[in-house]
């Protein structure tokens, strides 16, 4: 969930929801204006997935979205959407991070571009500028955390 400046909402995708089977994960897109829930629908979304990343870009007005669970063997995912109000965007990264889940995100308006940290397994520090993520190395890096 994150919070889109710009249209005054916050937008949620996904989560774990119970008794849904088979894994309990589901693919929903919900907007709160502060007073009241909305479900949205959108043509395209997501893979079901929990413990994504979000964060809105200021510049671009696009939610951002990365990564997150979906309970399979193979740890989730590594790939990066962006939401613009109507419709969900697969962004084909090249070069991106991992695939991470329990990660962080936010936005830094000075050099207009969504940080993202690494998860409790990866530690690292990417930038999505709208087309690539770049990985930003440090003589200083947090470890690897939730």
């Amino acid at each position: 969930m994150a919070y889109d400046s710009s249209r005054g909402i916050c937008v949620l995708f996904g989560g774990n929801v119970p008794n849904n089977l088979p894994f309990g994960l589901t693919n929903e897109t919900w907007e709160w204006n502060g007073y009241s829930w909305a479900k949205c629908n959108p043509i395209h979304r997501p893979p079901a997935r929990q413990s994504a990343g979000m964060a809105y870009d200021e510049l671009r007005h696009r939610m951002v979205m990365y990564g997150g669970d979906n309970n399979m063997a193979n740890g989730g995912f590594n790939d990066t959407w962006e939401w613009d109000g109507i419709d969900w965007y697969y962004a084909q990264a090249q070069n991106g991070p991992p695939r991470l889940y329990h990660h962080a995100m936010a936005y830094d308006a000075n050099r207009h571009v969504t940080v993202m940290t690494g998860d409790a397994t990866i530690s690292g520090l990417w930038e999505w500028d709208g087309q690539a993520w770049n990985s930003r190395q440090s003589t200083m890096t947090p470890s690897a955390q939730y």
